[in-house]
């Protein structure tokens, strides 16, 4: 981590965090299987796939959130996801202001 975040939140007493996101999918798996000799063996598979989108983030006192959500994170979704966590700091007089890491995406790079 860069020395300049770090003087930053220390001199506002601010909680740095680390955000991430995931995609999760529920596939069958199509490995090797056994049948009787001459008769190709059938393997039942489900039809229908499964999958979950996750983000979350960790501060470095070990503060943790996470929001899941449905399909790609686009623009507005960040946005929205954001101020939820956010949300916490500002209702919470107590807790100290935010400063928020994020992890670029290979994708976003290119």
């Amino acid at each position: 981590m860069r020395r300049i975040p770090r003087l930053h939140a220390t001199r506002t007493k601010a909680e740095i965090s680390f955000w991430d996101e995931s995609g999760f999918r529920a596939d069958a798996v199509h490995g090797k299987t056994w049948g009787a000799r001459a008769h190709t063996p059938v393997v039942q598979v489900p039809g229908q796939r499964q999958s979950l989108s996750a983000a979350s983030a960790i501060s470095s006192k070990g503060a943790f959130w996470f929001a899941t959500y449905a399909g790609a994170l686009t623009g507005p979704l960040f946005v929205d996801l954001l101020r939820r966590m956010m949300r916490r700091h500002r209702e919470d007089p107590l807790l100290p202001p935010c400063i928020e890491f994020f992890k670029p995406h290979l994708s976003h790079l290119l």
